[in-house]
């Protein structure tokens, strides 16, 4: 997520002097102070703390932890942080299903209707479906007087980019273009750098440098689009000399296919209408594929299980348009019942009860979607996939996103509580725990499309995300609090760096330069050593920084003197 509440106030890092662009004192109390007062003053503390309440959305987990056990007994903390473990779990299954079920078949669609390429999709889609939703929490969170941590857009990026690139590559080898590649990763660097510059300058934003911040991203993709629009040409004009009898032979073959359709007389329902329209809605809602149930072992089954409550659910609300299935995912009762359901949870969800504005929304979107259902319905048969089905690939994928975005945010919340319970510093994290739980919807999302065979919309996703969560978020982030705070334009906008800020910049610097390398090294083939190195090298980023957490060895950025003992008097 772009926004996450924490400070640089608590540092356990105490021995030595950092340098003045890299560290701010924030008097406000930290959540994480909580393990550092007594057992049974701790629920008061949370309660009270305006830091331990910003991270709520659908649980308090920080509640369940301090006040609804008894924490100070071991077998009790140690009670709550399994049943924390095994909720992020079920998080996790929510998320898979939602993103292999819908969100990748979904996007399929949705790029075949925009004729978008891979590649093109996911810095475009992809990258969008899987940070806006962080954005709106960013602007959300600027609204409240929050801040923004250096460490836990740019640990983002690192896992992004290294691990989930690094995955993607392992998994299914295959050729990137050389000009995307080289594109994207210096595009990225060059956003750290900027970030750098203008986050550790003087620890604020100015107005000139958010929208310098923003026309970067939007440069980029115009520079992807441009790019897309240079290669259709080049291959249009290739096609028009060297296919044109072989397109006038596919078009006359077309006109006499369409002919005999023609000649067909229509498909005639079957007598048994309500008995099919009600079969094709609980095949559309059943939770388990027989096949699959079969040819699993116990802890398949189990999995299956688990996961059938939350499937109906979803399948329930969510369209399912996939063109890898039989009938496209065509349900007509059920497609007709989503029109007008999903708009409606979708208000209930995001926007608060019993206001004007809910009840608006709730009455445009019955007068809207409610005509529509039922003309989809009367205009339809069971048996015959209509031509417009695929339109609600975009309803799929607002759905699947919010589906995503929940989970994730709940997977924040629960690593947040686990990190406050370990007493680790907020910088640290900002760039481990968090950055996981907020990339979590890119990691299974990018790896189950490569899965799929859209390996390389994944991986430029592994950039494109990135991007536009440090660049166009951050950007439109403070923008939005130059329009609504009347001090903007005489103050700057305070921002956190956080202890590793420093060392998150200088890794970034360097694995993208190697990456750079590996490239030219490889031919941009990316091979199974490729990512593995990229794994690699992320991997000794995390052990470095717990060394760093401990205090083994010292963060990027700080000083060091040397102090000699005071002489002894006499």
């Amino acid at each position: 997520m772009l926004i996450e509440h924490f400070n640089t106030s608590n540092q356990s890092i105490p021995t030595y002097e950092r340098h003045e662009s890299f560290v701010q004192d924030i008097g406000i109390p930290d959540c994480n102070m909580v393990m550092t007062l007594p057992p049974d003053e701790r629920c008061a503390f949370v309660t009270d703390t305006e830091y331990c309440q910003d991270d709520i959305f659908i649980l308090d987990y920080t509640y369940f932890f301090y006040c609804s056990i008894d924490t100070s007994k071991i077998f009790v903390f140690l009670f709550g942080e399994l049943v924390l473990i095994c909720g992020s779990f079920l998080l996790f299954l929510i998320l898979g299903s939602t993103t292999d079920g819908f969100f990748c078949p979904c996007l399929k669609v949705l790029c075949d209707i925009l004729g978008l390429n891979e590649n093109v999709a996911g810095v475009t889609l992809l990258a969008f479906g899987n940070c806006a939703p962080d954005m709106i929490t960013g602007l959300t969170g600027l609204a409240s007087q929050t801040r923004i941590i250096y460490t836990d857009v740019l640990g983002s990026a690192m896992f992004v980019t290294f691990f989930v690139g690094g995955v993607i590559m392992s998994l299914v080898p295959f050729v990137i273009q050389p000009t995307t590649f080289l594109r994207d990763t210096c595009f990225l660097l060059f956003d750290v750098v900027f970030l750098h510059y203008c986050f550790s300058s003087d620890l604020s934003v100015s107005l000139a440098e958010a929208i310098g911040i923003t026309s970067i991203y939007l440069f980029y993709i115009f520079t992807v689009v441009f790019d897309q629009y240079l290669s259709r040409k080049r291959i249009k004009e290739q096609l028009r000399r060297n296919t044109e009898f072989v397109s006038s032979i596919h078009l006359l073959l077309s006109q006499a296919e369409e002919e005999e359709q023609e000649e067909l007389p229509p498909e005639e329902e079957e007598e048994d209408v309500t008995g099919e329209l009600f079969r094709q809605l609980f095949y559309s809602l059943n939770p388990i594929d027989v096949t699959d149930w079969l040819e699993s072992g116990r802890m398949g089954k189990t999995v299956m299980l688990m996961k059938a409550p939350v499937l109906v659910f979803l399948k329930a609300v969510i369209p399912v348009v996939d063109y890898e299935i039989d009938g496209n995912g065509w349900s007509k009762l059920l497609n007709c019942i989503q029109i007008v359901l999903l708009p409606l949870l979708l208000i209930y969800a995001i926007v608060e009860s019993g206001t004007l504005v809910s009840g608006v929304l709730y009455g445009v979107a019955a007068f809207t979607t409610i005509p529509l259902a039922v003309y989809v319905f009367k205009h339809t048969t069971v048996n015959e996939v209509p031509k417009y089905h695929r339109f609600l690939a975009a309803y799929a994928g607002i759905g699947s996103m919010f589906m995503i975005y929940n989970c994730a945010a709940e997977i924040v919340s629960i690593l947040g509580v686990l990190g406050i319970t370990t007493h680790r510093s907020s910088s640290f994290l900002g760039c481990t725990l968090l950055a996981w739980g907020n990339s979590v919807g890119d990691l299974v999302a990018n790896i189950s499309l490569s899965r799929n065979g859209y390996e390389k919309m994944g991986f430029a996703a592994c950039f494109g995300g990135p991007l536009f969560t440090s660049l166009f978020g951050i950007g439109i982030a403070m923008m939005y609090s130059a329009g609504t705070s009347p001090d903007y334009a005489t103050d700057k906008m305070k921002v956190g760096v956080g202890a590793m800020g420093e060392t998150l910049n200088t890794f970034m610097v360097i694995m993208l330069s190697l990456l750079i390398c590996a490239g030219f090294f490889t031919n941009f083939i990316c091979r199974r050593s490729m990512g593995l190195f990229m794994i690699s090298s992320y991997l000794i980023f995390v052990i470095f920084s717990i060394l760093m957490e401990f205090q083994v060895i010292h963060p990027f950025g700080s000083e060091h003197r040397f102090q000699p003992p005071p002489e002894s008097i006499g």
